[in-house]
């Protein structure tokens, strides 16, 4: 995620309960010292296994618990669905190793409902790499505790009024543009963080069957050894042929692409269509495969025939390439508040005045649906 505010809850709000859920003493400690350290925090539950959390958390009440995967009794797949069970409005990080096995327990938690991962450090040991994670941690609990996420109401309900209304879209199109049921949309973007795998796989879900005139990229803030995981994943559950990508394929109309994570992906029109490619480094903030990066180059490439999605997620990536398809021509669409884990990446783009439509995961589906109607 991007970095935020580490300094708790915002002033005057009450501070943020947190439950740890651990079987280790000394991670249980560790933990429990560094969420103690800050102010904006409160600690209202240590336990050692899933089944200790699962008989307490109707009682604790939760903003936010910091979940780990492998532990005796019951484990952390075991135990999210009965913890979200007993607690619906908790928000679960789920902790995991970045091994392969790790993160596909990972993935598979972010699917029944935990709204993020911590990846733990090779050594907790290591002074560098423990400070980074404190950091991290404390981070991915104020941002997702809030339950607005880094946006306050004041500015959610000002973004709101300053975004355009859906039915009001011809008004902002250029003289002689065509109608939007007249221009031929063959390029859809995605972008999407915290929230994002389980909404991601709502919308290719919801899709109707004649969506298959553009090929689909998917950037998901996620680590390499996630994603491949994660197109499987999204085949699985939508029947939807997906692919994770790593530069230099064409792309096929109706085929959903995953951005590999630890790098980005960029659109460009070539021989044949358009061809995804991964630039020489990474050049944008700290969170890959760049949402930015995605939207800016499919700007560029698709024109007015490309469509971009943002997701809910923390941060600003997102905003610039929002920017760009609607200078060029695209269409803009943006997930809304109710239904967003965390709307801060497209209550960005919707305060700026710059989603043509805001919805919910079906809503978005449907709109998408009327774009490429079936043949």
């Amino acid at each position: 995620m991007t970095p935020h505010d580490s300094t708790g809850a915002e002033a005057g709000a009450a501070p943020i309960r947190v439950i740890i859920v651990d079987d280790s003493t000394v991670i249980r400690g560790l933990f429990a010292r560094w969420i103690a350290q800050n102010p904006g925090l409160e600690i209202v539950g240590v336990h050692r296994n899933g089944a200790e959390a699962v008989r307490q958390i109707a009682a604790e009440k939760p903003d936010v618990a910091i979940l780990d995967i492998e532990m005796p009794e019951m484990d952390g797949l075991t135990a999210l669905p009965l913890l979200l069970e007993r607690s619906p409005e908790t928000r679960v990080l789920v902790v995991s190793s970045t091994s392969t096995h790790g993160a596909d327990i990972t993935l598979k938690c972010l699917m029944r409902g935990a709204t993020d991962y911590l990846a733990k450090p090779s050594s907790v040991g290591n002074p560098t790499a423990a400070e980074d994670f404190r950091a991290e941690m404390i981070a991915r609990i104020i941002a997702v505790g809030r339950s607005s996420g880094a946006t306050s109401r004041t500015s959610l309900a000002a973004a709101a009024a300053s975004s355009p209304p859906p039915d009001l879209v011809a008004a902002r199109w250029r003289p002689g543009r065509l109608p939007a049921d007249r221009l031929r949309r063959d390029l859809v973007v995605i972008g999407a963080s915290t929230g994002g795998p389980h909404a991601v796989v709502e919308l290719i879900r919801h899709l109707g069957a004649g969506c298959t005139q553009a090929p689909i990229i998917v950037a998901q803030h996620m680590p390499a050894t996630f994603t491949g995981l994660f197109a499987e994943n999204l085949q699985r559950q939508t029947g939807r042929e997906a692919t994770e990508i790593a530069g230099g394929e064409l792309l096929t109309p109706g085929r959903v692409y995953v951005c590999r994570g630890g790098g980005d992906i960029a659109v460009r029109r070539g021989a044949g269509g358009y061809w995804a490619e991964a630039p020489a480094s990474p050049t944008r903030g700290r969170l890959h495969p760049s949402v930015d990066v995605l939207f800016e180059s499919a700007a560029i490439a698709g024109g007015e025939g490309a469509v971009a999605l943002l997701l809910t997620g923390v941060g600003e990536d997102g905003l610039t390439g929002a920017r760009a398809i609607v200078r060029h021509g695209g269409l803009m669409m943006a997930q809304d508040e109710a239904s967003s884990i965390v709307w801060s990446m497209p209550g960005r783009v919707v305060g700026a005045g710059l989603a043509e439509t805001v919805a919910d995961i079906a809503g978005l589906a449907r709109a998408l649906t009327r774009i490429f109607p079936t043949a």
